[in-house]
């Protein structure tokens, strides 16, 4: 495996996206709109899993010499996925909603099913990593494009669209890493 060559790859110069958010104007959502915001911000593959899942991966990456780029990179991802976490929070408050990390249960407001560490994935096998990171990313853009048929909120639908422009910069690292490290 070239580890070198995927080391060499930079995250912010070659796949980083360089743009604002819209402001955050959304306000008023119907209940099926906030569920699924709560899935997306608190859920099994949500952005909570995301941060914690590219955090840990930092955690691991940073220790195996020769690696640091990419520990690096898994840090930034980590961080753009805190700002979409912190985005749907910030929808949430504004619409009223308690930003707690959690999804409700039986579309009941007063019962949670509480975020847990367990939904990450915990694998320490270099290739497994990313390939379940591009599971994981995916399946935020699928939940993402759900979102936006779901909504005939503008703001909100331009909000979603800014962050699966990350999401896909993501998968596109993530692809080159196992391309380059399989060479």
């Amino acid at each position: 495996m070239n580890y070198e060559l995927a080391n060499k790859l930079d995250f912010e110069k070659e796949f980083k996206v360089n743009k604002e958010y819209p402001q955050i104007t959304v306000t008023n959502l119907p209940f099926e709109v906030i569920s699924k915001i709560k899935r997306l911000y608190a859920d099994r593959r949500s952005e909570m899993t995301s941060v914690m899942q590219y955090i840990y991966q930092h955690f691991i990456l940073s220790s195996a010499e020769g690696l640091e780029n990419i520990s690096h990179a898994m840090e930034e991802i980590a961080v753009k996925e805190m700002e979409h976490y912190e985005i749907l929070a910030k929808i949430m408050v504004n619409c009223g909603v308690d930003p707690r990390s959690c999804v409700y249960i039986d579309n009941n407001i007063d019962i949670c099913d509480y975020w847990k560490a367990n939904y990450v994935n915990y694998t320490r096998d270099f290739i497994d990593i990313f390939e379940k990171d591009i599971i994981l990313e995916q399946a935020g853009i699928n939940s993402y494009v759900e979102l936006i048929e779901m909504t005939d909120n503008e703001n909100l639908k331009e909000i979603v669209e800014r962050i699966i422009e990350d999401e896909k910069s993501h998968i596109a690292y993530f692809r080159a890493v196992l391309e380059l490290v399989k060479k």
